[in-house]
C-alpha cells in the first residue's frame, strides 16, 4: 500500500528564447536588430545595427536563402565598443533570395534576416543558355521559386506567346529542352503567382532562323523554304478558326531544304480563312508558320512569312556544353 501522503509532487518548467520574459536574460536569445538601405547605382547595402548587447561584437553577412542560407562572400564584424555600428556590404546581383543576415558574436545565437530584392522576381528569367552543338535550351533559377516552364510560340499580332503542346515543365530545378528551333519566335514562358513573363532567346538574330515563301499561279500554291542550316519541313493547308488554331483540311506535305511543294487550290479555299501551315521536322520543338489571306487568282503573286516579331526579349548565352 502506498501512502499518497508521502509521494512528493514533482513539476518540470521549460524555458526557451520564446518565452520573453526569460529571452531578456539570455544573450544567446537575443539576435539584435538592424536596418538597410539601398544604393543600387553603386549596389550597396548599408547596415545600421541597433539593439544590441553592449559592448558585444555583431557580425552581418550577405547570403543566399535556400534551405540555409549558403554565403556570398560579403562579410563584416561591426565591434561593440564602437559608437558607429554600421557597415556597408556589396552585392552583384539584386536577387530575391539575397539577405541580409545578422546575429551576435556568441555561441549558438539567434540569426535574423531580412531581404530587401524579395519582390523582384523579374531576373529569375534571365538566366537561359543555349548550347548549338547539342540544340539543347535550358534555364535553372538562380533563387528557389515555384514556376511553371513552357515553350511558347510569339504571335506577330499581338505579341502574345501561345503554349507549344507537351513542352510544360514544373521543377525548382534546371529545366531543359532538347532538339529546339532556334527560330526568332520560339520563347520561353515562366508563370508563376505573381503572373508570367516571356523571353525569347533567338530574337536578336544570333542564331540561324528559316522562313516560309509561297509563290500563287491560278489555282495552285507553290511553297518553298530557306534556311542556313540543313532541315526538314512540313506543309498542311488548314483553316484558320481562331488566331493561335488552325485546323487540318488537307494532306501533310514533306518538304526537304532546297525543295518545293505544289498544292491545288480551289477558289472557294482561297477567298476563305485558309492558311498555309509549315513548321520543322527534325526537332523536337518547333514554331509553326501560317501564311493566310491567299489569293490564287493573281499570277505571280508572293506571301511570305518568317520574320519575327516584336518581343520581350534578352541576351542568351551560347556554350558548346552544358552540364
Amino acid at each position: 500500500c502506498i501512502n499518497k501522503a508521502t509521494l512528493k509532487e514533482t513539476r518540470f518548467y521549460f524555458a526557451d528564447c520564446r518565452n520573453s520574459d526569460v529571452g531578456k536574460y539570455i544573450p544567446a536569445c537575443s539576435a539584435g536588430k538592424f536596418d538597410y538601405n539601398v544604393d543600387r547605382a553603386k549596389k550597396i547595402i548599408s547596415v545600421n545595427v541597433s539593439n544590441s548587447l553592449r559592448d558585444q561584437d555583431y557580425y552581418v553577412r550577405l547570403c543566399h536563402k535556400w534551405f540555409t542560407c549558403e554565403d556570398v562572400g560579403a562579410f563584416a564584424v561591426i565591434k561593440g565598443k564602437e559608437s558607429f555600428k554600421s557597415v556597408s556590404l556589396k552585392y552583384s546581383q539584386p536577387l530575391p533570395c539575397l539577405c541580409i543576415e545578422g546575429w551576435l558574436a556568441i555561441p549558438d545565437a539567434r540569426r535574423i534576416q531580412l531581404c530587401p530584392f524579395e519582390n523582384d522576381t523579374k531576373v529569375l528569367w534571365d538566366n537561359i543558355v543555349y548550347s548549338p552543338a547539342t540544340q539543347t535550351i535550358a534555364w535553372e533559377p538562380a533563387c528557389p521559386v515555384l514556376v511553371m516552364v513552357n515553350l511558347c510560340r510569339l504571335m506577330k499580332s499581338n505579341d502574345h506567346c501561345e503554349d507549344i503542346p507537351n513542352s510544360s515543365k514544373n521543377s525548382p530545378e534546371k529545366v531543359k529542352y532538347s532538339r529546339v528551333d532556334t527560330h526568332p519566335r520560339l520563347c520561353m514562358k515562366f508563370t508563376t503567382k505573381q503572373g508570367s513573363w516571356v523571353k525569347c532567346p533567338f530574337a536578336h538574330g544570333e542564331f540561324p532562323a528559316w522562313k516560309m515563301r509561297t509563290a500563287a499561279a491560278a489555282e495552285r500554291i507553290q511553297v518553298f523554304f530557306t534556311s542556313q542550316t540543313k532541315a526538314q519541313f512540313s506543309v498542311l493547308v488548314c483553316n484558320r478558326t481562331q488566331l493561335a488554331s488552325c485546323e487540318s483540311v488537307g494532306i501533310h506535305h514533306s518538304v526537304s531544304l532546297g525543295d518545293s511543294v505544289s498544292i491545288t487550290m480551289s477558289q472557294e479555299m482561297c477567298e476563305s480563312t485558309i492558311c498555309i501551315q509549315g513548321w520543322r521536322t527534325d526537332v523536337d520543338y518547333s514554331v509553326p508558320l501560317q501564311i493566310c489571306d491567299i489569293h490564287c487568282g493573281f499570277r505571280g503573286q508572293t506571301y511570305s512569312d518568317g520574320n519575327p516579331a516584336k518581343a520581350m526579349t534578352h541576351r542568351v548565352k551560347s556554350v558548346h556544353s552544358l552540364h
